[in-house]
């Protein structure tokens, strides 16, 4: 191993000891990332609230469905069932959305608890969020965990609002259809619904807009869990499927990379890799070819001995002697390519060269009295060879040989 080798070496072991010390030694950040996993354990994830759901819906059936809704809902055969949607942005398809409204309106119901509705769903809906404009105005007055919410029905209401962070309570609707809508619950600071119920058909759709409501982190907590209880008590006690499809990472964690750089270990021995090879690129990997060099292509001589001829013979007006090898080459073309004897040049031989070559017939009828012409004659003209050279090379170019 070379000096320079042993150089980079150390530099590499090096970079992957202070890495890994410095792994080992730093106390693990918390990942506040949203999953809503039903089998997330991390602060966002929504581990005990499908633990609690036997609880909150006694002796029903408690389901996942990993599938898009698309394909859970073919069947329509389904009754008295709750959908459960935890996500960030609800933004199902206008086929999608169909088949939904059509389930609820058989009799189901839905709960979809997502930070935004987007979409043929939205607009179906009327639906349309934002931060209320008076919340803006009033943006810094709040200490990150001000922001109350409560329940428009007394059964429910808490006696102080239930209080999270501006990031979790801070949407509200801004627009949605009266006619068929009732509020269920509100941004107490402005008085602006965050909660709201859609008759559909024989069934109702129960849209909320504080998704991490019901995540372990607020769940653990004793208000945290009084609100998400009573949030899901509107839902019939029947059997439930909870969605694990419409989820933050569902499709972001089907790429291996996504997979890996959501694993702190995978990640660091990811870039400890990429590192490496730039290490190696930089340092071991230039490229070193010497100069190709420029070669001439050959001359061609062949061609340049035909033309030399070519003038000869034409500078001499030896156009009788040129005609013949002409014609000597073109029968010679007429043996060798097209296997035919022209010994004897009656209609047969013509009617044959004509199908082997492909030539029209009459064109071929023309060559060949033109030939016989030629070499009956003691002399041939300029005007007489250049009209045998344009039907001798039309018949090379129409020539299917």
């Amino acid at each position: 191993m070379s000096k320079n080798d042993r150089k980079y070496l150390l530099i590499l072991v090096a970079t992957l000891v202070v890495a890994v010390a410095a792994q080992w030694i730093s106390p693990e950040a918390l990942d506040w990332t949203w999953s809503l996993e039903r089998d997330d354990d991390r602060p966002y994830g929504s581990e005990v609230t499908y633990e609690v759901l036997p609880a909150l819906f006694p002796d029903a059936e408690i389901m996942t469905q990993d599938l898009p809704p698309y394909l859970v809902l073919g069947d329509t055969t389904f009754r008295n069932v709750n959908y459960v949607f935890l996500t960030t942005t609800f933004e199902p398809d206008a086929a999608e959305t169909r088949r939904l409204l059509d389930f609820v309106g058989r009799g189901n119901t839905v709960f979809v608890g997502a930070a935004g509705f987007k979409g043929t769903f939205a607009d179906t809906l009327k639906l349309k969020t934002n931060l209320s404009d008076e919340l803006q105005a009033l943006a810094g007055v709040f200490s990150e965990d001000s922001l109350g919410v409560n329940f428009v029905n007394p059964a429910l209401q808490a006696d102080s609002a239930w209080t999270f962070r501006e990031g979790v309570a801070g949407l509200v609707y801004t627009s949605f259809d009266t006619t068929r809508t009732s509020v269920l619950g509100y941004v107490a600071a402005v008085e602006e619904p965050n909660f709201l119920r859609v008759e559909w058909g024989q069934g109702a759709i129960y849209m909320n807009l504080m998704p991490l409501a019901f995540t372990n982190y607020h769940l653990l907590q004793a208000d945290g869990a009084s609100y998400a209880a009573r949030a899901l008590s509107y839902l019939p006690v029947q059997t439930t499927w909870w969605d694990a499809h419409y989820k933050p990472l569902n499709v972001q964690a089907s790429t291996p990379l996504r997979y890996i750089l959501l694993h702190p270990n995978l990640k660091w021995a990811y870039y400890l890799l990429l590192g490496g090879t730039v290490l190696f690129v930089v340092f071991r990997a230039k490229r070193r070819q010497r100069i190709i060099p420029v070669i001439t292509p050959p001359r061609n001589d062949t061609l340049e001995f035909v033309e030399t001829i070519g003038r000869l013979y034409f500078q001499h007006g030896n156009h009788t002697d040129l005609a013949q090898k002409k014609i000597t080459f073109f029968l010679d073309y007429v043996r060798t390519t097209l296997n035919l004897s022209t010994h004897t040049r009656d209609d047969t031989l013509l009617e044959r060269i004509a199908e082997r070559s492909g030539v029209p017939y009459e064109d071929v009828q023309a060559l060949f009295r033109l030939i016989n012409r030629l070499q009956a004659q003691e002399r041939v003209t300029d005007i007489e060879l250049n009209q045998l050279s344009d039907q001798i090379e039309a018949f090379y170019k129409m020539s299917k040989r």
